[in-house]
């Protein structure tokens, strides 16, 4: 009976697994690829299995090997070695030593099948079965400031890599991307990118800051997230103690069915990306959630999926809410926004904030 209540779990979740990996890929995904995946992402449920669904072939067993190896090094370097890295490591080696060998000659035939064996062990891995590609938090913020792609936006103009601008085709408002990572403006603000909605008609602005850290399997550890709890401290003490939270006294009926006015969050971003989506994949989470959460003794060790959930918000719903001005600060006045930025050194103590959006093309 019990063998059979594991085999039950083992199949729901390869044809789950096999249904999200359809849908990704937007193709009918073999079961042995769902397998795969899923022995890949539940260690746990195929650790003692004997239903003969995880059974472990040759190239199983070779990639455990690299798994063991990469771990060793990741803690012989004090940084983040995967199994791919070595496998490529390996398969450039090979390159080289077949190099000196005449193309026909037989006498490399181990090198050869090694070469294969390693490329179908690169076909296994979990990232080529979903066309997934890690990224670096730096490689997100790039990646995520630039807004080419959008298409209810017309670009207006860059200035210096210092922040980009856009007209919003559905409600003409002016849509910009500050980038302050990695400047000495993020080491005062502690956010790495400031999203700004002008309504240049009357002078007004709406912000929200946001911080940005990758997290693997939706989990961030905080000991091994640097200076985490320092930039939420700054963001707090830059963003959530001013007014920018606060509602207008003569807010309409219409503006009240919005989240509340936060104007600064977090951004635990996924390391593994997929290439063809607009706009990296992560969660916001205000960062007054976060403060909440740590005094109730919440966030000690680290932030994951369960504890933000009730507070976050996937990262193409902000992107749509902060447009429809459904989340974000209130409505600012310029000058009160260019007399923080320049406390702040995003802006230079004579510059002012300058937007055109008759320039649009």
């Amino acid at each position: 009976m019990e063998q059979l209540d594991q085999l039950q779990k083992e199949w729901i979740l390869i044809n789950a697994s096999r249904e999200l990996l359809s849908i990704t890929k937007k193709r009918i995904v073999s079961y042995k690829d769902s397998i795969e995946f899923s022995k890949e992402n539940a260690e746990e449920l195929f650790k003692d299995s004997h239903t003969g669904l995880s059974k472990k072939d040759a190239l199983d067993k070779l990639y455990d090997k690299y798994k063991q190896e990469a771990k060793a090094k990741s803690i012989e370097t004090g940084e983040e070695v995967l199994p791919k890295m070595l496998i490529e490591n390996r398969l450039s080696e090979l390159e080289t030593l077949l190099s000196y060998y005449p193309k026909d000659s037989e006498d490399p035939d181990g090198l050869k099948k090694e070469k294969e064996t390693l490329q179908k062990l690169l076909r296994k891995t979990p990232e080529n079965i979903l066309g997934l590609e890690r990224i670096t938090e730096n490689q997100a913020i790039i990646y995520d400031s630039s807004f080419a792609k959008r298409a209810n936006k017309v670009f207006i103009n860059s200035h210096l890599g210092k922040y980009n601008t856009y007209l919003d085709k559905e409600n003409k408002s002016v849509f910009r991307i500050n980038i302050l990572h990695p400047n000495p403006s993020e080491a005062i603000t502690g956010a790495d990118l400031i999203y700004e909605q002008y309504d240049v008609s009357k002078n007004k602005v709406r912000i929200a800051a946001i911080q940005y850290k990758i997290w693997e399997q939706e989990t961030l550890y905080i000991s091994q997230a640097g200076n985490i709890l320092k930039q939420i401290n700054k963001m707090e003490n830059c963003f959530c103690q001013k007014t920018f939270c606060e509602g207008n006294e003569n807010i309409t009926s219409f503006d009240k069915y919005r989240f509340p006015f936060c104007a600064a969050f977090l951004r635990p971003t996924d390391k593994l990306q997929d290439p063809k989506k607009l706009i990296t994949s992560g969660h916001h989470v205000p960062i007054c959630c976060l403060e909440q959460l740590r005094k109730t003794g919440n966030l000690d060790y680290k932030i994951d999926m369960r504890t933000i959930k009730p507070y976050a918000v996937n990262s193409q719903s902000f992107e749509e809410l902060f447009n429809s001005e459904k989340i974000g600060s209130r409505w600012l006045n310029i000058k009160d926004l260019e007399s923080l930025y320049r406390s702040t050194k995003i802006l230079e103590p004579t510059q002012h904030i300058v937007v055109h959006a008759q320039n649009a093309t």
